[in-house]
C-alpha cells in the first residue's frame, strides 16, 4: 500500500503544538556548558564596577589640560599612585594627578587619563602637552553593563562566552532545563555490533553510532537506554515499552517502510499515540514515523544511514530546539551548483554536496547519491534543502547550503 505523504512543514507545525514537561535544575557555572538557560539573567551590578584606566598613565582633571600646548605644557603635581587591586581613598583637586595602571580605578575628582608615552614626568612634576577631553582613556562605571540589564535570555544555549560574561558579573550558578532523556533503539536481523567478526549477509550497526554521535554533540541530551533488536515484533515492542517509559525522546531506526518485516508502525500505534504520522514528502527519509505520546515523542527513522541522518537534521533537531526554547544555529553559505542535479518535484529534497572555494566564491557539486550509500552524507560538506515544482537544480544556479560544523 502506498504511503500517504505529509509535507515536512506540516509535520513540524504539528510537533510545535507538543510540549515536553521539563524540570529546572540549578548548576554551578562551571558545569553549565552546553545546557539551556531556563530563565532570564539580569545583572546585579554595574560593570565595570568603578571607572578605570584603559592605559598606563596619569589620572587628572580634564579641565586642567585645556590650556596645554606643544610649546606651553601644563604642569601638574604628581601626588599619588593607584595600583591594580587597590581602590583610591583620596580625591584629586585642581593641579594634581595620580599615576594609574591599566585597569586600575581612577580616583574621585579625575575624569581622564594621560598615557605615559604622551607626557613627561620630572620628579613629582608632570608635563602635559595637549588638552584631553572628559573620559579620555577611561571606561566609566557601568559603561559596559548597567545594574538591572538583561544579559542572557531564557533559552540561551550556554557556551564559553556566556560563562565568561556570567563570571564577570559574579554569577556562580545558573538555572537550566533538565537534560532530555533519550532512548536509541536500532532494529534488523542483519545488524551486528562493531568489533564482531562480520559473517556473510550481515552488516555493522552504523545507525547506533550515528545517533549516539549526533546526541553526544549536545550536552542537553542524556542517553538513558540503548538497545538493538531483530525484526521480531515482540522484541521491538519490548524495547519500545522500556524506551517510552524512561525517555522524553525515542529514536528508532529501521522497520519503518511497508515491507512485511517493517513492523514498527503497528507497534508504535499499539502504545496509543496522540499524534501519528507515517510518511513524509521528503527525499531521503520518506518512510519516517513521528508519534507523540503523553510525555514522549518518538521518531521512527529509516534504516538507511543517509535517511536516518537526514530525518534527524530536518525533523529531530528543530523539534528539540523548539521544545527547549533555544535558538538553533545553522551555518549557511551561498554556493553555485557546478552540475545539473535531479530532484523530485514538490518534495522536500535534501541534497548532499561537496564545497570548494574558487574565484572568490563557493562551488557545490554532488559527492554521491542514494540513501543506501553512507558516503552520500558522510563524504559531504553540507546539504541544501530544496522544494520546487521543477525536477532539476540547474548548473550555475546559486543555492543556500547548510554547512556541517
Amino acid at each position: 500500500m502506498k504511503l500517504a505523504l505529509m509535507k515536512v512543514e506540516e509535520a513540524l507545525s504539528m510537533l510545535k503544538n507538543f510540549k515536553l514537561r521539563l524540570s529546572v535544575e540549578e548548576l554551578p557555572l562551571h558545569n553549565s556548558l552546553g545546557r539551556v538557560l531556563a530563565q532570564d539573567v539580569t545583572s546585579s551590578m554595574d560593570y565595570p564596577p568603578f571607572s578605570k584606566a584603559t592605559r598606563d598613565g596619569f589620572a587628572l582633571r580634564s579641565e586642567d589640560t585645556l590650556a596645554a600646548g606643544e610649546d606651553s605644557p601644563v604642569v601638574l603635581a604628581k601626588k599619588y599612585e593607584v595600583r591594580m587591586g587597590h581602590y583610591p581613598e583620596f580625591k584629586l583637586v585642581s593641579g594634581e594627578c595620580a599615576y594609574v595602571q591599566t585597569g586600575a580605578p581612577i580616583p574621585e575628582g579625575a575624569d581622564a587619563v594621560v598615557p605615559v608615552e604622551e607626557c613627561e614626568l620630572a620628579g613629582d612634576k608632570l608635563f602635559v602637552y595637549k588638552p584631553y577631553p572628559k573620559f579620555a582613556n577611561v571606561v566609566r562605571k557601568g559603561e559596559d553593563i548597567r545594574k538591572g540589564d538583561k544579559i542572557l535570555a531564557k533559552g540561551m544555549l550556554l557556551d564559553e562566552k556566556c560563562a565568561s560574561l556570567l563570571a564577570t558579573l559574579g554569577v556562580s550558578s545558573v538555572k537550566v532545563y533538565e537534560r532530555l532523556k533519550v532512548s536509541v533503539v536500532t532494529t534488523g536481523d542483519e545488524i551486528i555490533d562493531v568489533g564482531e567478526e562480520l559473517p556473510p549477509g550481515k552488516i555493522y550497526n552504523t545507525n547506533k553510532y550515528l545517533l549516539l554521535s549526533l546526541l553526544n554533540r549536545w550536552n542537553f541530551f542524556d542517553v538513558v537506554y540503548v538497545e538493538h533488536c531483530g525484526d521480531s515484533e515482540s522484541d521491538i515492542e519490548r524495547a519500545l515499552r522500556e524506551a517510552l517509559r524512561s525517555s522524553h525522546l525515542v529514536l528508532v531506526t529501521g522497520a519503518t517502510s511497508k515491507g512485511e518485516n517493517d513492523v514498527l508502525p503497528r507497534v508504535v500505534k499499539r502504545f496509543g499515540p496522540k499524534v501519528f504520522i507515517h510518511g513524509l514528502a521528503m527525499k531521503p527519509g520518506k518512510p519516517t514515523i513521528i508519534a507523540a505520546y503523553e510525555d514522549t515523542v518518538l521518531f521512527g527513522l529509516p534504516g538507511n544511514p543517509t535517511s536516518a541522518y537526514t530525518a534527524f537534521k530536518i525533523l529531530v533537531e528543530p523539534f528539540v530546539f523548539h521544545v527547549l526554547g533555544a535558538q538553533r544555529r545553522v551555518l549557511r553559505v551561498r554556493a553555485t551548483i557546478s552540475e545539473r542535479v535531479y530532484i523530485e518535484p514538490n518534495k522536500t529534497n535534501v541534497v548532499y554536496l561537496k564545497l570548494r572555494a574558487e574565484g572568490g566564491k563557493f562551488w557545490a557539486s554532488l559527492h554521491a547519491t542514494g540513501s543506501e550509500k553512507v558516503l552520500t552524507f558522510a563524504g559531504s560538506d553540507g546539504y541544501a534543502v530544496v522544494r520546487r515544482p521543477g525536477s532539476y537544480l540547474e548548473e550555475g544556479e546559486e543555492i543556500e547550503i547548510c554547512v556541517d560544523w
